[in-house]
Formats: structure tokens, sequence, C-alpha cells
């Protein structure tokens, strides 16, 4: 059993979290139990004794960006597939099991992550884990099912393509971090979608799922013993080792984009590298983002949606991965304040890098950070999310209580010395709608 009270004292604890998606947790109040089984699987359970449910994931140590040239949007292509029918049961089959047992059942491609997860009432628990293990490692890949599917998949990316706030985050992310499988959309393009292969799909398979590169988590109503017991029931033939390789980091560029379409608004994105997850400024970021774009108090949202009316949506994003991350901005504005709007977001960029917040700004933006991940331990599925990705990406949990404690040390000066160096980096910004690039050059 790994007790997680007291892990990784120091520095190193500052890894695994983002604004975007809070990836630290556990603490003195929940202890959880790990176990790696003969074939490399390594295998988390919490229990929680007050929960009628159990959480069940799966979790893939890869994802888009282990896609090679050619290959964009198989990851997603075979996540898809799997819900397609196993050597036992076609896919009505399957989705009339899911119904059954109720609850939740899903799966998602990340960028280094792909989970395939049940959320369900306790008693049907081992059920849940024996569909998922079905269809991990029993799925048909028929010929026919692949064919259809592509075609589910190409209309995805053209609804993706037809909703401009998907589309420009598309371009931002391809002007960033160019020909690197961070550039590519996690769904693929029509055209590499199009020429994916059932044998390229095979080999993704037979590559990256692999038992020494996976982590089952089961959080809630369910018994460490029964849990291990059953686990290595469903899941301990499963055989292989990843044979393909990480990828390697990105190198981020600047650059400017905009895609003309005769819509109402125009959607802005601008940002540049961030933290990654190993990255002692990771914290820093966040608070940042939050102060900068995070809430209903933030400074843009105040000045560019309240004070001056020219946007209904104004955020601030962040993401972290192994070797990198991305900062970001985005706002939706009409087209005449399209420049007025960009400027005013170097503006607030710009103030930070040069002044110091105050502490009431800093510590309305902790505040909202530990709120963020405190109440996230509320939910049973969250919660097993936290420690899947956690496990998956850095191999351990970091405490709660660790994770509050960097926020709280951030200072006015972190904050500055982030804002400082995201404004000293290469910077992209994408547009889409009725707008000229000239147009946003003058901003």
């Amino acid at each position: 059993m790994e007790n997680t009270i007291g892990v990784e004292e120091g520095p190193a604890a500052a890894e695994g979290c983002s604004f975007a998606r809070l990836v630290c947790y556990h603490g003195p109040m929940q202890n959880y139990e790990l176990f790696t089984l003969a074939n490399g699987l390594r295998v988390a359970v919490e229990p929680i004794a007050h929960a009628r449910s159990v959480a069940v994931g799966i979790w893939i140590g890869a994802g888009a960006n282990d896609e090679r040239r050619g290959e964009a949007g198989a990851a997603h292509f075979l996540e898809h597939m799997l819900f397609k029918g196993t050597l036992r049961r076609n896919g009505r089959e399957l989705a009339a099991w899911m119904d059954r047992i109720g609850g939740e059942v899903n799966a998602v491609t990340g960028r280094e992550t792909t989970t395939y997860y049940a959320w369900v009432l306790a008693e049907y628990w081992v059920e849940a884990l024996e569909l998922l293990a079905e269809m991990l490692l029993e799925s048909r890949l028929d010929p026919s099912d692949v064919e259809r599917e592509r075609q589910v998949i190409l209309e995805e990316i053209k609804g993706d393509d037809d909703a401009a706030e998907q589309r420009v985050m598309a371009d931002f992310d391809q002007l960033l971090w160019g020909s690197h499988p961070l550039g590519r959309p996690i769904t693929g393009t029509r055209r590499s979608v199009a020429g994916l292969s059932l044998q390229r799909l095979v080999a993704l398979r037979q590559e990256l799922y692999t038992p020494d590169n996976a982590v089952v988590c089961l959080v809630g109503a369910v018994d460490p013993g029964a849990a291990r017991e059953q686990v290595a029931r469903v899941l301990g033939g499963w055989q292989g080792s990843r044979s393909r390789p990480q990828p390697g980091p990105p190198v981020p560029r600047s650059g400017l984009r905009v895609r003309r379409r005769p819509i109402d608004q125009v959607h802005l994105v601008l940002g540049g590298p961030g933290p990654g997850l190993g990255d002692p400024a990771l914290y820093s970021g966040m608070v940042l983002g939050t102060i900068l774009g995070g809430g209903n108090s933030s400074r843009l949202f105040q000045r560019i949606r309240e004070e001056e009316a020219l946007a209904y949506s104004v955020y601030s994003f962040q993401e972290a991965y192994r070797h990198t991350g991305v900062m970001g901005v985005y706002a939706a504005v009409r087209t005449e304040a399209a420049a007025r709007a960009l400027a005013l977001i170097r503006v607030e960029l710009e103030r930070l890098a040069r002044e110091p917040v105050s502490e009431e700004e800093l510590e309305r933006a902790r505040a909202q950070l530990k709120s963020s991940l405190l109440l996230g331990l509320e939910s049973v599925p969250e919660r097993m999310h936290r420690m899947g990705e956690q496990l998956t990406l850095l191999g351990r949990t970091v405490p709660p209580e660790q994770v509050v404690a960097r926020i709280e040390a951030v200072t006015a000066a972190d904050v500055q010395a982030m804002a400082g160096r995201l404004l000293a980096g290469p910077q992209a910004l994408a547009a889409v709608g009725p707008i000229r690039r000239d147009d946003l050059l003058r901003a």
C-alpha cells in the first residue's frame, strides 16, 4: 500500500497542476492503495465510506502527442473503435450493456492520455470493470466498422470546423507548435482521417495499449481487496510492453493567422508557451491566469466586458504538459471592436509585467484556485480522474495540502515575472471572422 501522507516534500511537489485541470490531489483524509500486477499494470483504489457509487477508469499513457507524421487523429479514431464491438458483442449489444448498468460510460482522448471510464452505482462496479476490460482487450476492429466510424469522425471534424471558437483554438495551436503533434487537432484533419488505415490503428494499439503504459483507478464504494482480486481476474492476462518512444519537446514560434468568415463576431486567441508539469513557475502561471481572465472579477472581464462592453465571452486559459505548456486569452467580439479588444488584452498583460498586483487581487486569485481544487474533491468521478491523470503523467500523487501551500506561496513578484516571461517569449495570434489581417496588425 502506498500512503500519500507527506509524500514529495520540496520543490518537486510543484509538478502536476494546471489552471485548466488541477491534477493535484490526496491528503491525510484520502488514502488509497496502489499495487502493481505481475504484468506491470498499476492499480489504485480509494475507498470512500459514504459513497454510493464507484468511478472506474483505465488510463493509457498515450494520446494525440504520440502520433507520428501521417497519423493525426489516430489515437482519437482508435478510442472510437473500442465502442464498436468486441469478439463477444457487437456495437449494439455493447450499448445495451452500458444502458443496463446505467450511470455513465465514456472515453476521452487527450494530448498525453486516453481514458476509458465508467461511473456507476456501487452494485455495478464489477460489471463496469468487465465492460471496459472487454472493450480494451477484445475490440474486434472490424474493417466495415472502421469505414462507418470514419464518416462519423469526419462529421465531428466538420462540426469543430464550423464552430468558430474551436476553429480559432486549432489555428492558434498550429501557429504556436507548428508540425509538432501539439500543433495538430486531436481529432485529426479531414485529410489525415480519410487516409488512416485499419493497419495503423492496430499498430497503435499494439505499441501503446500495454499494461506497463496503463493505470486502473477505482474510487468510491469499493473494497481494495475485492478490487485487487477483480482487476487481476479481468486484466491480469493483459500482456505487452510499450514499444513507441515518447515524443520530444516542441519548439514554440510566433505567428499570425486570420481566417476570414462571414459570421457575426471575430474570435481571437493570443498566447504563447507556458510552464510545463515540471516547471516551478506553474503555480505562478495559475495565479496570473486567474487574475488576468479567470473569473468575473478578473481584469479582462471587468475591462473588456463590464467597462467597455466589447465582448460577452473573454477568458484566459492554461494547459501543462510533460515538456511544456501553453497560456493564452480568448475573446469573441463584434468586428469593429476586435482591434480595440486585442489592444486592451496586450495592455493588461504589459501592466501585469510592469506593476505588482495588489495583495487583495492576489488573495482573490488564490481563493479561486483553492476552491477549484477542494470543491473538485467532493466528486467521486473527479477524484478518479485527478488520481488517474497524476499517476499516468507523474507516476505519483500530490497531497492537496501541498497544492494549497504552493498557491499561497505565490507572490506579486512571481506573478509579475510570469507575465514578463509570457510577453518575452514567442506569441501566436489567431483570428476567425469578418476581419482583415491589417486590422489586427494595427492593434
